[in-house]
């Protein structure tokens, strides 16, 4: 296909796969707030916010308030840090309507909005998809500085540096633990720097950036290659950012920024001394009329005794006074108390929190509201009193002045983000991104790199990694294809609708990419990467590494007979192995739901109480993998810790990390057929399904399984685990 026809393929699947998840409300998840702290009394504010939930990335987030119901995005904030582990995102406040001071938790809430890259897919390709080209040739010949960069590297992990830096399109090929990231990507980046070349480091999540930015970083420095040769564009995590601050982008701003931000602090703080003369003149006028309020509501009340009762009661009433008056007023005093609601809670005044009181009164709370209103006059009058001697030193310029010097410091403060950026962009010899960052900030500019890597590159989807494939860039992927792909919320059957065929650019992986430009048409295309589950990388010069440290000597037998055939696994460390263990878990009736296997669950909740060892809190030390959501659930729901934990997930949302001990369970058996846990199916990849969740255990392999149902299943990859373990449980 023709760059046009490549453009329009990869635009119809990205507009058919996000009407896909708008229409299914897939993609966005809006997480509760558990915790708000403000950092520091500087401007612009800055807020600690712990979640409830882990945001799939920092770069795609924004805040909602209840009320007003508004959602804040890019725009409003930036993102200085974020930890996954403590679940704590530091943001910086940039507009003042995003006030978070005296917000309660439950008023605000983190949107992770998936749908929000999607788009900028699409405008990236619209602006750029008929630029796109595979790498046809070197730009210029490298001297390599050295063989191996100063990394203790073999000669299977040289040789495939030297075919990275001497061909335009490279893919590096390794199973777990071969030194991927940490000996070939490091050793090949460090080669190119000290060749005084500009590099780019993308991936498609962020902790494999930052897994190979730390890798690089280490080998460079080993060679003097200072750090202020580094930049990592978008939001670092805590650890990152704590380790490395002068690689990252929002830490180094913030110091230069200061000045600026104090400034434009103490002009904002004028302002809210100004505004808080109006709250304490507002606020008796406010108890004035919640007053009024409060005596309809009471009349209504005394007229109510007095027309109600029996007979008696009436009789007494008609004697008393005027029934009839009284009938009277009664009923008009329902539209005059609805007035007067109405009358309030149109009122406005320049002071959100004061407007929030006023939009929560009803006829239920008058009494609650007005008392809100006298502490927040309190709180005006102790604010006013500290920071009276800061607006004392503006008090010759009108408000009007103040807010066009505030615009003003804004625009430098701007300027200087981009200045900043753009300066650090021309100097840095390595810039790290993720494919998301990349594609959202840089659409209207091309970073003129002599060499780009991209990592995990199995993991990427293919049409994101299209957008690297410009002007000729040499480029380098490394992975592993027989792990799982990307993320992909499109089933088989939706995919398999006409409208939708296009939309498989979001479900091959990067490795396919050059398909699209051998491909005659855009059906054959479709038909071809339907039948076909693993890339056939015929642009791409391969190099492959073929030695593990990971797996011992029989676990890296046993993978290379039946997952890596054509590579020759071995093992560095043959008397290494790791350990597998087998809960022995037969389930005694049928499952309520499909794809739930209760005696598992409950296998690994008598485990887990056997071994306190594995309540110790640290976030790498275990985890429990699944194929299926049912049983995500299910064993959420049995073991409420671990899910507060996030402990417990499916296999596809594993890629990338490690543990030291992995609980697989497997949940099929006798009355679930094998499906995602069926290495023999090609349809369902359950292949790559096992080898993922196998490959996440550092140390510790736990199969939760139905023994028996298994090792009467002989080709199966977990039926030839058990057999192992079996041999080695005889050996003992």
């Amino acid at each position: 296909m023709t760059p046009d026809d490549i453009q329009r393929f990869s635009r119809n699947g990205t507009e058919a796969y996000l009407s896909f998840l708008r229409a299914n409300h897939l993609g966005v998840q809006a997480f509760g707030v558990v915790k708000i702290e403000r950092l520091g009394a500087d401007e612009p504010a800055c807020f600690k916010l712990i979640l409830q939930g882990n945001l799939f990335s920092p770069d795609m987030i924004s805040i909602r308030l209840s009320p007003p119901g508004r959602d804040y995005g890019p725009q409003d904030l930036t993102v200085v840090e974020y930890d996954a582990d403590a679940k704590s995102l530091i943001i910086e406040v940039r507009n003042q309507e995003l006030d978070l001071e005296d917000r309660e938790p439950r008023e605000v809430k983190v949107v992770s909005d998936l749908t929000f890259l999607v788009g900028n897919v699409r405008n990236w390709l619209a602006q750029h998809g008929a630029e796109l080209q595979l790498p046809q040739r070197m730009r210029d010949s490298l001297e390599p500085h050295s063989a191996d960069a100063g990394l203790p590297l073999d000669d299977g992990q040289r040789d495939t540096v030297r075919i990275a830096l001497g061909n335009p399109l490279t893919y590096l090929w390794g199973p777990p633990g071969t030194g991927k990231t940490r000996h070939v990507l490091a050793a090949a980046v460090v080669q190119l720097v000290l060749a005084g070349k500009k590099v780019g480091i993308y991936a498609p999540t962020n902790t494999a950036l930052e897994q190979a930015l730390e890798a690089v970083i280490a080998a460079a420095e080993k060679k003097g290659v200072e750090r202020g040769k580094f930049l990592r564009v978008g939001s670092p995590s805590v650890k990152f950012a704590k380790n490395f601050p002068e690689v990252c982008e929002v830490q180094g701003l913030r110091q230069q920024m200061t000045g600026l931000q104090r400034q434009k602090g103490n002009y904002a703080t004028t302002l809210h001394y100004r505004r808080g003369a109006t709250v304490l003149n507002s606020v008796p006028m406010l108890q004035h009329e919640i007053g009024k309020l409060r005596g309809m509501l009471k009349r209504r009340e005394e007229l109510g005794g007095l027309l109600g009762g029996g007979p008696v009661k009436k009789l007494f009433t008609a004697l008393k006074g005027d029934r009839a008056a009284w009938e009277k007023e009664l009923a008009e005093l329902g539209s005059k108390i609805e007035g007067q609601l109405e009358l309030i809670r149109r009122t406005r005044t320049e002071s959100p929190k004061l407007n929030r009181i006023i939009e929560a009164l009803d006829l239920t709370n008058h009494t609650t509201m007005a008392a809100a209103a006298a502490d927040l006059a309190t709180g005006v009058e102790t604010y006013r009193r500290r920071t009276a001697a800061i607006a004392a030193e503006h008090e010759a310029l009108t408000n009007e002045e103040i807010q066009q010097r505030i615009a003003q410091l804004d625009q430098r403060i701007e300027e200087l983000k981009a200045h900043a950026l753009d300066e650090r962009i021309k100097v840095a010899s390595v810039i790290g991104m993720t494919l998301d960052c990349h594609i959202g900030r840089f659409l209207d500019q091309f970073i003129e790199f002599d060499h780009a890597f991209l990592d995990e590159a199995g993991y990427a989807s293919a049409v994101k990694a299209l957008t690297l494939l410009r002007r000729n860039l040499p480029l380098t992927f490394l992975g592993d294809h027989k792990q799982l792909g990307p993320v992909f919320e499109m089933n088989d059957k939706n995919l398999g609708l006409d409208h939708n065929h296009p939309a498989i650019v979001w479900c091959k992986s990067a490795l396919f990419l050059d398909d699209l430009f051998a491909a005659e048409s855009a059906d054959a295309l479709f038909t071809d990467w339907l039948q076909r589950p693993e890339p056939a990388l015929r642009s791409f010069t391969k190099g492959h590494l073929k030695k593990t440290f990971r797996f011992g000597g029989n676990m890296a037998e046993l993978l290379g007979e039946y997952v890596y055939v054509s590579l020759g696994l071995v093992s560095a460390a043959p008397d290494a192995e790791l350990r597998v263990t087998c809960l022995h878990a037969v389930p005694s009736k049928s499952p309520d739901k499909k794809r739930e296997n209760s005696a598992e669950v409950d296998c690994i909740a008598r485990w887990l109480e056997a071994h306190p060892e594995f309540s110790d809190g640290n976030e790498t030390a275990w985890t429990i993998l699944t194929p299926y959501r049912n049983q995500v659930a299910l064993l959420g729901r049995r073991l409420p810790q671990a899910r507060r934990e996030e402990r417990v997930s499916t296999i596809h949302k594993a890629q990338g990390r490690e543990w030291d001990t992995v609980f697989l369970s497997v949940v099929d058996g006798r009355f679930d057929l094998p499906y995602f846990t069926d290495s023999t199916n090609p349809q369902s990849g359950g292949l790559h399904v096992i080898n993922t969740a196998i490959s996440r255990a550092r140390k510790h392999l736990v199969l939760v399984c139905d023994r028996g149902f298994w090792e009467d299943r002989p080709a199966q990859l977990i039926s030839q685990v058990l057999r192992r373990l079996a041999t080695l449980e005889e050996g003992t």
